[in-house]
């Protein structure tokens, strides 16, 4: 059997057309997927009483300035706006009387710094305290240790 020169010329041109179509086949879909992302949160700062001590509380005396200093140590900015200062504690005398309290003493914050603190850098701030007179025996407060705590926004 002999095969002519134009039925071999077609059947090579229909076979190149068959693979010419199958390297340009493809599937099409639709496709549907999730993902995710975590957004950090806002860490502590770092608040601590710096400055002169305070020293000399007397009842009724002049209010005395508490000197401290923020200090951003996390990765990204954080905002601080008002910075509260209170008395987490009293080491009272050993005296008979009237115990040395917290209620005693009475402490004003200084001016909110409003300000965004950037990784590493620092603000200072101020607040004033003062021993109250509660017209009562208040010996049991000399050579108190007054233990103060610090919060902000």
């Amino acid at each position: 059997m002999r095969i002519s020169r134009k039925a071999l010329v077609a059947g090579g041109l229909v076979a190149t057309l068959a693979m010419g179509g199958i390297a340009f086949a493809y599937f099409s879909a639709t496709g549907s997927g999730s993902g995710s992302a975590s957004v950090g949160s806002s860490s502590g700062l770092d608040i601590s009483q710096d400055g002169p001590a305070v020293t000399g509380l007397v009842p009724n005396g002049p209010a005395k300035t508490i000197h401290y200093t923020v200090t951003n140590n996390t990765a990204g900015a954080e905002f601080v706006d008002q910075v509260s200062t209170t008395v987490s504690s009293v080491t009272s005398g050993s005296l008979a009387t009237e115990a040395c309290d917290a209620s005693m003493f009475t402490i004003v914050d200084g001016p909110a710094l409003s300000t965004n603190l950037q990784p590493g850098h620092t603000a200072s701030g101020t607040a004033t305290i003062k021993l109250v007179d509660d017209g009562n025996n208040q010996d049991n407060c000399q050579g108190s240790t007054v233990s103060l705590a610090f919060a902000s926004n």
